[in-house]
């Protein structure tokens, strides 16, 4: 070291006046300060290898507390978020749509008065309960059309719905109608949801 400084001295003695005597003494300086102050081409080593090991981490995905905040702002887009995975969602059931209800039987000419015997006959072959508030069932063409109050029908169960006056209770539904509703020459039972998806239709030739 010191004979580099001799020679760099030397050299400098060649330099006009004033630029000599700035260089001697930037040189002094400097060589005072170069026994305490750190090497600088290793802090620069240590600055290169931090940012080289922040940069790969931020390549790999990974997150490390404490991260140096003068770090891109852009590193925060490239750190993948651990979201648990949402459960599927559960599929909307409309509430009486089942295949398992039918219409499984009109009974148009009973014997006697029509009007006091005929009933139709709903089925829920299912293994669900069905609430029928709101279904309709009608003649085909809609000239008699009837809506079902609150009820559940029970898997296996069944009700007749009939024509007449009555008081409804757990198996039989009464329809409160003044004349006779189906034709003893044939005719067709549409029973639809409360939407006015048609469930289940029934259709008899009756009689010549």
């Amino acid at each position: 070291m010191d004979n580099a400084l001799r020679e760099l001295s030397y050299g400098f003695v060649r330099l006009p006046g004033e630029f000599a005597e700035i260089a001697g003494t930037e040189i002094e300086r400097w060589a005072n300060d170069e026994s305490t102050a750190a090497p600088p081409r290793t802090q620069t080593i240590a600055v290169e290898t931090a940012v080289e090991t922040a940069s790969a981490a931020t390549t790999a995905g990974i997150v490390t507390l404490g991260a140096t905040p003068s770090m891109p702002s852009a590193v925060a887009t490239r750190v993948p978020i651990d979201i648990a995975e949402a459960p599927p969602p559960t599929p909307s059931v409309i509430p009486g749509v089942k295949k398992g209800v039918t219409i499984s039987h009109i009974e148009y000419d009973p014997p006697g008065n029509d009007l006091a015997g005929e009933y139709v006959l709903i089925h829920n072959s299912g293994d669900e309960s069905v609430d029928l508030n709101g279904w309709q069932l009608d003649d085909g063409n809609k000239k008699h059309s009837y809506t079902f109050p609150p009820f559940v029908l029970a898997p296996g169960a069944e009700v007749k719905l009939w024509s007449k006056r009555g008081n409804n209770d757990a198996v039989n539904l009464y329809w409160h109608n003044r004349g006779a509703i189906w034709n003893n020459s044939g005719d067709t039972g549409t029973l639809s949801d409360k939407d006015g998806n048609v469930v289940s239709s029934y259709t008899y030739s009756g009689k010549l």
